[in-house]
């Protein structure tokens, strides 16, 4: 079912991406028939569709090299934000393992001190 779906959004990703290389390839073709005043041949018109879908291709390029660097820069943010909290819970581990320490120490005077008082 999710594959489906996925597949679904795809082929109407690609039908839009289609739909939008052929409108702009029209455009082409229409501006460069009224500079020149005369008809593209079929070749021309094929340069003219290469040349936009390398365009294209170069342009989801930089769309992907951008996306990219944001997925890293996201990536960095977040393990700088985790070793911050590593850093932080294992300073808080650290104190309460020193107040441990500290009550223990307290807890075992009173017991010299108790055990001094009952042998005496």
């Amino acid at each position: 079912e999710l594959q489906a779906a996925l597949a679904a959004e795809d082929k109407e990703t690609k039908a839009k991406e289609d739909a939008k290389l052929k409108s702009e390839v029209a455009r082409e073709i229409m501006r460069r028939e009224r500079e020149s005043g005369e008809k593209l041949t079929d070749e021309q018109r094929r340069e003219i569709l290469d040349e936009c879908r390398r365009n294209a291709a170069k342009l989801d390029a930089a769309s992907t090299d951008e996306q990219q660097r944001q997925a890293e820069a996201l990536k960095r943010r977040l393990e700088l934000r985790q070793k911050k909290e590593r850093e932080s819970t294992r300073k808080s581990l650290a104190d309460m393992n020193a107040e441990t320490k500290r009550q223990l120490e307290e807890q075992q005077r009173k017991v010299s001190v108790l055990s001094e008082k009952l042998s005496i």
